[in-house]
């Protein structure tokens, strides 16, 4: 059975963990930070790796509490570093991706999602929305090569996202004289066929309107250490 956001927030979950899957999963192994980790929604998709999981909340999956800008780490002591969902949520951006940038090994890889286009959420911790352009400044100017950068949804995937949470929601509140796990089994019975099917029609109508960009997927490496002593992003 799928987790709670899986199924309230099905079609941008499911995008966001196909991207996972094609863009990072192949290239991630050895140590890997999670950082910003909450759940560890994708610890399942990488059981090769070694994960480390950074939250400033604890949760079951969560090794370390702390600050994304911040690490608690040793530099170059990373293979990877995982900052999905994250990068809204700090104040200092720039420092955060420079923290990412310490901890990794030349050569290791960074996978970065973030929002575009999303309702207020977390609040207050919810600070910015990124283009493209903003994340491409924001990578290379931390000797972070970027490998590749997909969109991820699209209008519609907005949109039929917020219409099956609140599908989910109603069903839940609606049982409210029954228990939490009765109350959840419902929507999960009821709600997953109608996800499904916003699913599916997000994904073609998401091409009527390209610009609307929902969220960024990015792959990106640091580069390899030179004779010299400098970073290369080659």
């Amino acid at each position: 059975m799928l987790w709670e956001n899986e199924i309230k927030f099905f079609p941008i979950k499911r995008r966001q963990l196909l991207a996972f899957r094609r863009l990072a999963a192949p290239h991630l192994k050895g140590r890997v930070a999670d950082v910003g980790a909450g759940w560890g929604p994708y610890h399942r998709e990488i059981p090769h790796c070694t994960i480390i999981s950074l939250d400033f909340v604890p949760t079951p999956v969560i090794q370390v509490v702390g600050s994304a800008l911040a690490l608690p780490f040793q530099g170059k002591n990373f293979d990877g570093v995982i900052l999905t969902e994250t990068l809204e949520h700090v104040p200092q951006p720039d420092l955060a991706l420079s923290e990412a940038a310490r901890v990794l090994r030349p050569g290791g890889y960074l996978y970065l999602t973030a929002p575009q286009m999303c309702q207020l959420h977390y609040e207050p911790y919810d600070f910015f929305r990124y283009t493209r352009y903003g994340l491409t400044q924001l990578l290379t100017r931390h000797g972070l090569k970027i490998l590749a950068l997909e969109p991820v949804g699209g209008l519609f995937t907005f949109l039929f996202t917020r219409l099956g949470e609140k599908f989910v929601k109603l069903v839940i509140n609606l049982m409210g004289l029954f228990p939490r796990p009765w109350r959840w089994k419902a929507a999960w019975v009821l709600g997953l066929p109608l996800q499904y099917l916003f699913y599916g029609l997000s994904g073609v109508l998401d091409r009527l309107a390209p610009k609307d960009v929902l969220g960024w997927a990015v792959l990106a490496q640091k580069g390899m250490a030179n004779p010299e002593g400098k970073n290369s992003s080659s």
